[in-house]
């Protein structure tokens, strides 16, 4: 105990006396407080209800909440994690019940139900107090998808630098901070490397914010290992001095809801899942319809997966809803590779780039750089061949360096073909806002070369809505055009507005709320060729999640 501590511990002593001997001691018992500042804790912090570092009257005022006949023992104090109290717990108490936070809280407290029950298991697992669930209520509101200015992800909002040294991968594809299960092993591994450095799961908390190295800093610097005597000092952040009392009165809160005044809130249902493994990309929408859900059912469950598909070269294991990994594995195992994920060929013309090439097919550079095994865009040249992944049925928009020609008129009906391939039927389809000929070969599973025999075609241009082209197909069905959007907000979703800033194009956009360009298209009446500007306001659907 340091001398500063042991002048503050004797001030308590004598205030502590004389409360004790009042009417306020019985109270004080039923707490259950300890009000002995000279006590000496075992160093690896003996678990207690709270210990008051002021006195106990103040303490129960913070503790009634939003019920003024609230009574000590009418709380749940049942923490495994060394509860204490300080001034700074019972102003985020008064900010989450009754302040700006309670309605951010009442979210937080909902979507706990998600994800409590896994992440209580594997602390329980791991050896580590369960109450360390409420370091990631506070750090994400356990939103998956969360991120931060600084670039901190997930659940546990685990930094890149940090989450990769856990064994969390992230690429052009998929982010693992986004994983809750894997993200949740991650940040106890973390926290139990913190524990074994500092010896107390208060400087394990504090470190998980600040740094090790800062907190180690700290305790060189004012020769104290307790937490709450560093708060004295101007060294750590404020966001560091509220992080534990946060953490704190989140847990109070949500140990004892209705007390509390959230009798309203009902917790979101546990997430329940089966993992199956897809061997190589897959399409999402692919896996929906073999697992019989829907594209948002799946996204939902999996969101570390950034694109339409599951990361190429490599397996993957895929969340399912629960009871639909055996119909899973039968469906799937009927659907040929080649129609697991689309991969277009393309060669490179003269003056393209990888910028360019990308974002005529709505999809990354780094995604054709990882599929094709390039280091350095600039080593592209004319006429090399690259394979481009891109979501099944999209429709690759024109090319900035492709010639166009003047579109046509209406053609006449298209001519029957002399020789229709055997086995076929004939299906007479109307060109659609945005269509090309090689998104409707995808479509029906056909080449261009025979779109073009068909139907007296010998050069490509610019299809007019309207016009009608003969196909000969063996599919029962085609697949959804990218230029064919949903005519009404996917379900689940919520309605935002967004403010395009400098840089930001449809594509970007799209990428950055899992949605396809053609929908944002349709939602906001947008041209094809439309261009945004700066300050320009977007009706967008997305996941709740989101």
């Amino acid at each position: 105990m340091s001398r500063k501590a042991g002048i503050v511990a004797g001030c308590w002593l004598l205030a502590c006396v004389g409360i004790g001997r009042g009417p306020g001691g019985a109270l004080a018992s039923e707490l259950r407080l300890d009000l002995d500042p000279f006590r000496t804790q075992p160093r690896t912090e003996k678990i207690y209800p709270l210990d008051k570092s002021q006195p106990f009257y103040l303490s129960l005022d913070a503790l009634r909440g939003a019920d003024s006949s609230l009574r000590p023992d009418d709380l749940k104090l049942d923490f495994d994690f060394p509860l204490v109290y300080h001034p700074r717990i019972e102003r985020w108490l008064n900010y989450f019940t009754v302040g700006e936070g309670r309605e951010v809280f009442a979210r937080w407290l909902a979507r706990s139900g998600r994800y409590e029950e896994m992440i209580r298991q594997i602390l329980r697992e791991e050896g580590l107090p369960e109450d360390f669930l409420y370091l990631a209520m506070i750090e994400s509101g356990f939103n998956p998808v969360a991120y931060s200015r600084a670039r901190a992800g997930g659940i546990w909002q685990f930094m890149p630098s940090t989450g990769r040294k856990y064994g969390l991968s992230m690429d052009w594809w998929a982010d693992e901070r986004r994983d809750p299960e894997k993200s949740t092993r991650a940040a106890v591994q973390y926290l139990s490397d913190l524990y074994a450095r500092f010896g107390s799961w208060h400087l394990a908390a504090a470190s998980y914010n600040a740094g090790e190295g800062k907190i180690q800093r700290a305790i060189d610097t004012y020769e104290t290992e307790d937490y709450w005597e560093l708060l004295d000092y101007s060294f750590l952040r404020n966001e560091t001095k509220d992080y534990l009392p946060k953490m704190i009165a989140a847990a109070i809160i949500a140990k004892n809801p209705e007390r509390f005044g959230f009798t309203d809130v009902a917790l979101e249902p546990p997430v329940e899942y089966e993992t199956v493994p897809v061997s190589d990309a897959t399409d999402l929408r692919v896996i929906a319809r073999c697992a019989g859900a829907t594209y948002q059912e799946i996204l939902r469950l999996n969101p570390e997966l950034l694109r339409w598909c599951t990361p190429p070269g490599r397996s993957w294991q895929v969340r399912v809803p629960k009871g639909t990994a055996e119909t899973f594995q039968l469906a799937y195992a009927q659907v040929p590779p080649s129609q697991r994920v689309t991969f277009r060929r393309h060669v490179i013309r003269q003056g393209e780039t990888l910028s360019e090439i990308a974002a005529s097919y709505r999809t990354g550079v780094g995604a054709i750089m990882q599929v094709n095994g390039i280091r350095n865009p600039r080593t592209i040249r004319t006429g090399q061949s690259l394979i481009i992944p891109t979501p099944i049925g999209s429709a690759p928009a024109v090319v900035a360096s492709a010639p166009r020609s003047t579109p046509k008129k209406s053609p006449a009906p298209p001519p029957v073909a002399k020789n229709p391939p055997p086995g076929t039927k004939k299906v007479v389809y109307t060109i659609q806002s945005g269509d090309t000929l090689w998104a409707i070969s995808l479509a029906y599973d056909v080449t261009v070369a025979q779109l073009k025999s068909w139907n007296g075609i010998r050069n490509h241009y610019e299809l007019k809505p309207g016009d009608t082209v003969m196909v000969y197909t063996t599919q029962s069905e085609p697949l959804i055009l990218a230029s064919n959007p949903p005519a009404t907000p996917p379900q689940n979703s919520s309605s935002i507005t967004y403010t395009v800033r400098r840089g930001d194009n449809l594509w970007t956009i799209a990428q950055r709320f899992r949605l396809r360009i053609e929908d944002i298209q349709a939602w906001n009446s947008l041209e094809r060729d439309h261009i945004l500007q700066p300050g320009d306001r977007l009706q967008l659907f997305v996941a709740k999640e989101n």
